[in-house]
């Protein structure tokens, strides 16, 4: 496998004592961004129709979205490997262990941050979001609840 490093990712190849591949390079950023903006494109749909049952102008949604998700996309890119080599290399754990609990991290904590009310969060100062001096959640400003 080929090591990627580039701006803040840094997807080194890992492997273990027989020398093989388990994890990381440039195909594993690829592989796992890929399906988080597959994910990401679904759930825009589900959450717009679904979850808010919202008729809401998705020119104005669609790109506030966007944004948002680019930024999370980046975060977790960032973060997924970060965590990996913590779990993997620093603190020993199995590879597939260390894999998937680094890759569960980043979905949750971009469930956490759309869909949860600021006031809920630790870190409320840095996500408050005043929609007419009520605090929502992200997907409440996009989608509305309940709107049609």
């Amino acid at each position: 496998g080929t090591a990627f490093h580039w701006f803040v990712f840094d997807y080194p190849v890992t492997q273990n004592a027989a020398g093989e591949i388990v994890s990381g390079g440039l195909g594993y950023f690829i592989a796992f961004n890929v399906a988080n903006i597959a994910a990401q494109i679904v759930a825009f749909f589900v959450n717009k129709e679904k979850t808010f049952d919202s008729s809401a102008n998705v020119a104005v949604t669609l790109p506030i979205y966007i944004v948002f998700t680019i930024a999370l996309i980046c975060f977790s890119a960032w973060l997924s490997p970060t965590l990996n080599t913590l779990f993997s290399v620093k603190w020993g754990w199995n590879g597939a262990l260390s894999r998937n609990i680094a890759t569960a991290v980043c979905p949750a904590l971009q469930f956490f941050l759309r869909h949860v009310p600021p006031q809920h969060h630790i870190c409320n100062q840095f996500f408050h979001i005043n929609n007419g001096g009520n605090k929502e959640s992200l997907g409440n400003i996009l989608f509305g609840k309940g709107a049609h």
